[in-house]
């Protein structure tokens, strides 16, 4: 069983990765490399926004401290726990007289004001070319170290993933190139992939955890996104708004040919709208029409296998609930009016009419030929 296991999922892996992205490098190590990048090329701008903007946001700290520091100063006067709790809000030196410590802020803000323009040059310089002030102060040193080991490993990264892009690009021109490359796949889903894969279904299998975490993060949770997303249709090359949201990778898949997503849950669905009431009452309502569906169908026809089918088809919908739900109409609409038609051939009255139809068609076995 265990090695009926193991062979299965690196099978479905592979074949996973194979069709979803079946005209680039769809191998497991080369999306790590990708998703790695990624990561780096958020973070490294961070890293340069915070050693370089400091200076900048020094001088609005210094508009505020300067007057709590002259204050100090001219009241003489002041409770000295006031004073003693007023130095340790302001992180000013409690060993240091307070005057130097005013004329000292003085200064720096007079430079910083006069040097705010370069400042800023230099910040946007950073954000574009991803370079930084070489003259930082020393509790920055540690900040510094880690943009630079960052930014040599986006460099490899970036370089490593060139090479590899140009290998598949020839490999995926015949079909021995493309066996290679799903033999690899399938020797790294079975070998060094596999632990992964192993724990990874707790994530990728447990539907609306990763929603949840997407959309709680989304700034702009409203109504009005909560109806866009209610209302939005799915067409042929087009992303859903969803996929964006939570940055999936199903956005480089071809959507001409295919329409993968990333699905966000009946509770990060509700969650849009930004109110946990909403949630509450969402959830409460898809139970509701869940239970009262499969009462339907029995009551209509009074088999338990199709009530079944419609739960399971109801659980799962919800379950997966998110991405142009508008569909699940159509879906549930032919679901249902199936249903319907197998109450009516099960009804007593179209029993009644096909009898009559039949007896009506079918000719007397006795009698005179000529009158039947």
């Amino acid at each position: 069983l265990g090695v009926f296991f193991i062979v299965s999922l690196s099978i479905v892996s592979t074949l996973r990765s194979y069709l979803y992205q079946p005209n680039q490098d769809f191998r497991s190590t080369t999306q790590n490399r990708i998703t790695r990048l990624q990561i780096l090329q958020t973070v490294i701008p961070t890293l340069e926004e915070r050693i370089v903007i400091k200076g900048i946001a020094r001088v609005d700290v210094l508009q505020a401290l300067i007057p709590a520091v002259e204050q100090l100063i001219v009241l003489k006067d002041m409770d000295q726990a006031e004073r003693q709790l007023k130095i340790k809000l302001n992180k000013l030196k409690p060993d240091v007289p307070m005057q130097e410590q005013f004329q000292a802020l003085i200064l720096e803000k007079a430079w910083l004001e006069e040097n705010l323009p370069e400042l800023k040059t230099k910040s946007a310089a950073a954000k574009s070319l991803h370079q930084i002030d070489r003259q930082a102060s020393e509790q920055d040193v540690l900040m510094e170290d880690q943009f630079q080991a960052l930014t040599f490993e986006k460099a490899e990264l970036e370089q490593d993933l060139s090479e590899r892009k140009a290998q598949a690009a020839v490999a995926m021109k015949s079909w021995p190139g493309k066996a290679g490359l799903l033999l690899n796949e399938l020797g790294y889903q079975m070998t060094g992939g596999l632990g992964g894969r192993v724990f990874s279904l707790g994530v990728d299998r447990w539907i609306g955890m990763e929603g949840v975490m997407a959309i709680s993060s989304y700034p702009q949770k409203s109504n009005a996104l909560f109806l866009t997303a209610l209302t939005e249709r799915s067409g042929i090359g087009e992303v859903t708004m969803y996929q964006k949201i939570c940055q999936s990778i199903y956005q480089t898949a071809d959507t001409i040919k295919y329409q993968f997503a990333s699905l966000p849950g009946a509770a990060a669905f509700f969650y849009y709208t930004g109110s946990l009431w909403a949630v509450f009452f969402g959830m409460f309502l898809l139970t509701l029409m869940a239970v009262y569906g499969e009462y339907l169908v029995h009551y209509l026809t009074g088999n338990v296998l199709l009530c079944a089918l419609v739960g399971m088809n109801a659980a799962n919908a919800i379950a997966q609930l998110g991405v142009v739900p508008r569909q699940l109409l159509i879906h549930f609409g032919m679901l249902f009016g199936a249903v319907v038609i197998i109450w009516l051939l099960q009804s007593r009255q179209l029993a009644g009419i096909h009898r009559k139809l039949s007896r009506s068609k079918t000719p007397a076995k006795h009698g005179n030929p000529s009158q039947n």
